[in-house]
C-alpha cells in the first residue's frame, strides 16, 4: 500500500482539518501519482553522498537517471546541507544529465524533499515571480526511486547550467558609483515587493540574491533564489537588511518598488495568480497529500501578507504635521516625515479650501536625525482664523497612487520654549525608577532590575554612565513612553536571561540614544511593536535611534515597529 513515512501521523494531527486528512491518508491508493524519476546508483555510492551532504563537502559519484521512458547517465552531488540532517534516506542531492534525451527534465537540477522548499510556497513564489516577467526557475513535483526504493515525492527545481550570475553586492556596489544605468530597476523593485509578499527576505541575502544581464540589453536583472518565506513581519525597505540597503541607494529604486508593492498587494492580485495556477496547485496539493495527508496550500497567510503590506503603505502618521497659530502672522502648519521612505504632499486642505501643490512637494527621509520641519501655508477664506479639525493633508508615499488625508496631530510648540515634555531638555530622572534601575556613582554604571517592568512615563538617562542589563528584562512602554538615553546602551541577552523591549498597548514611543559618547551594544535584544520618540515639536524617525552614537548589533530582532 502507502510507503512506510514518519510524517504521515504527525501530518493528520496538526492538520487544520484533521478529518480531512485522515480521509486524504486513506484514499492514498485511489490518488493520482506525479511522475516518477528513477535513479540508478551504487548503494554504497549513494550514502557516501548523503555523508558528504551533512559534512558539507563537494563529492560527485555517477548515476543512470531514467524517466519518461529514456535512460541517460548522470552525476550526483550533495545538496541541501545540515537543514535536513535528520531526514533519514530522503535528503537533497543535485542532478547534471551528460546528454540531451529531449524530454522535459532540465539538464542540471536539484531534488529536494518538499518540507525543505516550504512545500508549496517556493513553487509559488516562483510562478509568481515568472509572471511579473523575471528570471524564475522551472519547479514541480516528482515521486523518486533510488535503486527501486520509493522515496516518495520530491521537489525538483531547474538549475540554469552555465548562466553567468554576478554577486548582489559586486553589482549594486559597482552601479551605484557608474549611476545605475545598467540595472533592471523594475524587476529589481517587483522582485523586492515580492519577497515582501511571501516573507522572503532571506532570498535577497548576499550570498542568495544574484543578477544576470539580458541577453538582449545587456541590463542587469535579479536571478529568482529560494526564499523559505513565510509571514510578513516589515517591507524589506524598513528591515535593516544589508543588500536591499545597498540597492535603495539607487534613488530611482524607491517610487518603482511602492508602485510594485502597491500593486502586488491589491486584493485581486492573489486571485489572478491563482486563477492561472489553480488547476497545477490541486494537483500539487494532492501530490503532497501522498506523504503528508494534512498538507493545505497556505494560501490565507499569504492574503494576510497582502493586507499587511496595504496597511504598511497607509500609516496612521505618514507625516508629523503640527497647527502653528497665528502669531506675527498668518496661521501656518510645520509638517516633517518621521517615515523611512519618502512622502509626497500633494495639497494642503482648509475645509472646503484647497491648495494643490504642484509639481507634489517631496520630502526625503533622514534616518538617525532629529526631524526637520518645513512651514506650509493654510488655504485661508475671508477670515484668518483656522480651525483644526478643519485643516488636512493630501499625501502619499512616492510612486504609490493611494492618496492618505491626515489631519494635525496637535498645536506646534516652538524649539526655543521650555517644553516640559521635551526630552532633549528635560533632566535626567532615573531617580524616579528606583524599582527599575540600579544607580552606581562610584563606577559610573546604571544597571537594570530584571524582571518584567512597565513604563508609563519617559525615562531620561544621564550622561556620564554605563548602562547594562543584569538578566531577563522585559520593558514595556506604554502610554506613550519612551526610552532616552545620553549614555551608551550594553543590553545583552542570553539563553536564559532574555531581553525585550516592547509596548503592548502599542503607544510607545521607542528607544533613542543621543550623542551618549561611547559604543552601545544590542546582542540578542527583540524591539517590538514601539513607535518613534515623539513630543509636540520634537521627534526622531525611527523607533530604535542611535543619533550620533555608534552601535554594535548582534542577533537582535527589529520587527512590527513603525
Amino acid at each position: 500500500m502507502q510507503v512506510a513515512n514518519h510524517r504521515a501521523l504527525p501530518s493528520i494531527w496538526h492538520a487544520e482539518k484533521p478529518g480531512q486528512a485522515l480521509a486524504n491518508w486513506l484514499a492514498f491508493p485511489l490518488r493520482p501519482q506525479p511522475q516518477s524519476i528513477e535513479v540508478l546508483t551504487d548503494p554504497t555510492d549513494f550514502q557516501k553522498l548523503q555523508q558528504a551532504m551533512l559534512k558539507e563537502q563537494d563529492f560527485t559519484i555517477p548515476a543512470y537517471v531514467e524517466f519518461d521512458g529514456r535512460r541517460q547517465e548522470a552525476r550526483l552531488s550533495p545538496g541541501g546541507g545540515r537543514l535536513v540532517a535528520a531526514a533519514g534516506k530522503k535528503f537533497p542531492f543535485q542532478v547534471k544529465l551528460l546528454s540531451d534525451q529531449g524530454h522535459p527534465l532540465p539538464k542540471v537540477f536539484s531534488l529536494s524533499p518538499p518540507w525543505t522548499k516550504h512545500y508549496l510556497w517556493e513553487w509559488f513564489l516562483n510562478k509568481t515571480a515568472a509572471l511579473e516577467g523575471l528570471d524564475a526557475p522551472e519547479h514541480g513535483l516528482y515521486k523518486v526511486f533510488i535503486n527501486d526504493e520509493s522515496l516518495g515525492t520530491y521537489s525538483l527545481e531547474e538549475i540554469k547550467d552555465g548562466q553567468e550570475t554576478h554577486a548582489a553586492t559586486d553589482v549594486l556596489q559597482r552601479e551605484s558609483v557608474r549611476g545605475g544605468h545598467r540595472l533592471n530597476l523594475e524587476k529589481l523593485a517587483s522582485y523586492l515587493a515580492l519577497l515582501d509578499l511571501f516573507g522572503a527576505h532571506e532570498a535577497a541575502d548576499a550570498g542568495q540574491l544574484e543578477f544576470t544581464a539580458d541577453s538582449s540589453n545587456g541590463r542587469l536583472h535579479p536571478v529568482v533564489r529560494q526564499g523559505f518565506g513565510g509571514e510578513f513581519k516589515s517591507l524589506i525597505a524598513y528591515a535593516h537588511h544589508p543588500v536591499a540597503e545597498l540597492a535603495f541607494q539607487n534613488p530611482g529604486l524607491t517610487p518603482l518598488y511602492l508602485a510594485a508593492l502597491e500593486r502586488i498587494s491589491e486584493e485581486g492580485y492573489l486571485d489572478s495568480v491563482l486563477a492561472k495556477q489553480a488547476d497545477v496547485l490541486e494537483q500539487y496539493e494532492r501530490y503532497l497529500q501522498l506523504d503528508e495527508p494534512g498538507y493545505q496550500f497556505p494560501i490565507r497567510t499569504l492574503r494576510k501578507n497582502a493586507a499587511l503590506i496595504r496597511s504598511s503603505l497607509q500609516p496612521r502618521l505618514p507625516l508629523r504635521i503640527y497647527l502653528q497659530p497665528m502669531g506675527h502672522g498668518p496661521a501656518q502648519l510645520q509638517v516633517s516625515n518621521p517615515q523611512l521612505l519618502p512622502v509626497e504632499i500633494l495639497a494642503v486642505e482648509n475645509g472646503p479650501l484647497r491648495k494643490s501643490i504642484t509639481p507634489p512637494l517631496t520630502l526625503q527621509p533622514k534616518p538617525d536625525e532629529p526631524l526637520q520641519f518645513i512651514s506650509l501655508d493654510i488655504p485661508a477664506g475671508d477670515t484668518a482664523q483656522v480651525a483644526m479639525e478643519e485643516i488636512q493633508i493630501l499625501c502619499r508615499y512616492t510612486g504609490c497612487t493611494q492618496v492618505m488625508a491626515r489631519q494635525p496631530q496637535a498645536l506646534w510648540v516652538e524649539h526655543d520654549s521650555l517644553l516640559e515634555d521635551d526630552p532633549v531638555r528635560t533632566p535626567a530622572n532615573p531617580e524616579e525608577f528606583p524599582e527599575l534601575l540600579n544607580v552606581d556613582p562610584g563606577s559610573a554604571t546604571l544597571t537594570f532590575r530584571k524582571g518584567t517592568h512597565v513604563l508609563t512615563k519617559t525615562l531620561v538617562l544621564p550622561a556620564g554612565y554605563e548602562v547594562r542589563t543584569s538578566g531577563p528584562l522585559t520593558l514595556d512602554l506604554r502610554e506613550g513612553a519612551s526610552l532616552i538615553s545620553f549614555s551608551p546602551l550594553r543590553m545583552t541577552a542570553g539563553k536564559d536571561a532574555p531581553v525585550h523591549v516592547h509596548s503592548s498597548d502599542s503607544s510607545g514611543g521607542g528607544v533613542a540614544v543621543m550623542e551618549a559618547g561611547g559604543e552601545s551594544v544590542l546582542d540578542g535584544v527583540v524591539f517590538e511593536n514601539l513607535d518613534n520618540p515623539e513630543t509636540q515639536g520634537w521627534s526622531l524617525t525611527g523607533a530604535v535611534t542611535f543619533y550620533k552614537s555608534p552601535v554594535q548589533i548582534q542577533s537582535s530582532i527589529f520587527r512590527k515597529n513603525r
